[in-house]
């Protein structure tokens, strides 16, 4: 199983901020579509979420879709689509209970 950390504020109100941890449940292309492309949206399921699931026998669980970033430098302007969320740790259950 994948871990996942949102890279972009998404809903504060919710409990999905920067940071916020959670499971990639799956990955969903258009049709006809696959890897490499972006993906349509990934379903990632967090402990912190408190609004209502995507998918109602997954608890907490969060359609997040590709976003478009745009920036400046040097006077030329650039944007970048991309899913909001990255890589994480995982800690075993051990781990996590160390004070």
């Amino acid at each position: 199983m994948l871990c996942s950390q949102v890279a972009h504020f998404l809903h504060c109100v919710s409990g999905l901020t920067n940071g916020a941890q959670g499971k990639v449940i799956s990955v969903h292309y258009k049709e006809g579509e696959g890897p490499p492309k972006l993906p349509a949206f990934v379903v990632v399921a967090f402990d912190s979420y408190t609004g209502p699931s995507f998918f109602e026998e997954i608890p907490r669980s969060v359609p997040i879709v590709p976003i478009v970033r745009t920036w400046v430098d040097h006077g030329r302007d650039y944007a970048r689509m991309a899913v909001p969320i990255m890589p994480s740790d995982a800690i075993s259950i051990h781990k996590s209970q160390v004070k």
